[in-house]
């Protein structure tokens, strides 16, 4: 239940800022090279978060909704990258 807290609410949409979007590509980029190297994919990687579904890891890399700390580091931990390479400034 606890992976439920860093899934997407439903709030109304704010446009992403230029750092969110880059964040963004580079959670895209570490999910490619995942799936190249582990062959991870974001079905697995929402399973391994406590996450319903793999859309929302999909959401969170194409920057349909910005990422939080606690699902920037639970992602991390699965992709077995620092948070910084994702964000270097991650945001509550």
């Amino acid at each position: 239940m606890a992976g439920r807290l860093c899934e997407p609410h439903h709030v109304p949409a704010k446009p992403l800022t230029v750092d969110q979007h880059e964040d963004a590509r580079r959670l895209k980029a570490a999910l490619a090279d995942a799936k190249s190297a582990r062959g991870l994919t974001q079905a697995q990687l929402a399973a391994l978060c406590g996450w319903d579904s793999q859309s929302t890891v999909s959401q969170y890399a194409s920057g349909r909704i910005p990422l939080n700390v606690e699902a920037l580091a639970s992602m991390c931990i699965h992709l077995r990258v620092p948070m910084s390479d994702i964000s270097p400034t991650p945001r509550a």
